[in-house]
C-alpha cells in the first residue's frame, strides 16, 4: 500500500510541468513562513527546527495532493503553533502569518483546479493575484483600524463606525466588478468574431 502510494507521487511528480514546480515551492515556503514566524524568538533552537520540519513535511504532502484536506491540516498546524509558542499572538507577525496562510490556500487551490500536467493561463494567474492583493490590502487596513482604535480608545459613534466600513465595503465591491468587466471586455472584441459569439470570417 505504502509503496503504490510512492510510486504514484513519484509519477506524478515526473510528469508535472515547470509552472507546478513554481507554485508548488511557493506554497510551501510561505507556509513554512508562517511558523518561523511563530517560532523564532520563541521556543528553543531543538523547537524551532522540529516545527519547520513538521509544517515542511505536511506542506509538502498537501501541494502533492492540492486536491485533498491535507492543506486544512497545515493551516491546522500553522494556527497551532501561534496558539502555543507565540509571545504576542495578536501583533503584527500574526498578521503576515495570516496572509501566509492565506497565500498558501490560495495556491493550493489554484492547484487544485487544474491537471498537475497541464500549465495555468496566465491570465487566470493575474486575476487570482490581483483578488489576492485584494484581501491582503482588506486584512492588513482592518488590522490597522484595530490597532489605532486600541492605541487612540477614541470616543467615537458605533453607527458612524458601521456605516464607514459599509462604505469601504462597498467602494471595494465597485472597483472589483469596474475591474471585472473592463478585463473581460477584450475577450469580446476578439479579432474575427462578433459580440454575439459568431464568427464573422463564417459570413
Amino acid at each position: 500500500m505504502i509503496e503504490e502510494f510512492l510510486q504514484l507521487r513519484l509519477d506524478q511528480a515526473l510528469a508535472t510541468c515547470r509552472q507546478r514546480w513554481l507554485l508548488g515551492v511557493a506554497a510551501v515556503l510561505v507556509a513554512v513562513l508562517g511558523t518561523a514566524l511563530a517560532m523564532v524568538g520563541n521556543a528553543s533552537g531543538q523547537g524551532v527546527a522540529t516545527m519547520l520540519v513538521i509544517t515542511t513535511c505536511a506542506a509538502i504532502l498537501a501541494v502533492s495532493a492540492s486536491g485533498t484536506h491535507l492543506g486544512a491540516i497545515v493551516v491546522g498546524i500553522v494556527a497551532f503553533q501561534w496558539a502555543a509558542f507565540a509571545a504576542d499572538p495578536t501583533g503584527a507577525r500574526v498578521v503576515v502569518a495570516a496572509l501566509c496562510l492565506y497565500a498558501f490556500h490560495a495556491l493550493t487551490a489554484l492547484m487544485a483546479a487544474v491537471p498537475h500536467t497541464t500549465e495555468i493561463d496566465p491570465r487566470l494567474l493575474r486575476r487570482w493575484a490581483i483578488r489576492s492583493l485584494y484581501v491582503a490590502g482588506a486584512t492588513v487596513a482592518v488590522w490597522g483600524l484595530v490597532v489605532a482604535f486600541e492605541r487612540n480608545a477614541p470616543n467615537g459613534n458605533e453607527a458612524v463606525t458601521v456605516l464607514g466600513l459599509a462604505v469601504i465595503a462597498a467602494v471595494l465591491v465597485i472597483v472589483r466588478r469596474t475591474y471585472s468587466t473592463w478585463w473581460s471586455a477584450p475577450a469580446a472584441r476578439e479579432p474575427g468574431r462578433r459580440p454575439s459569439g459568431r464568427d464573422d470570417t463564417t459570413g
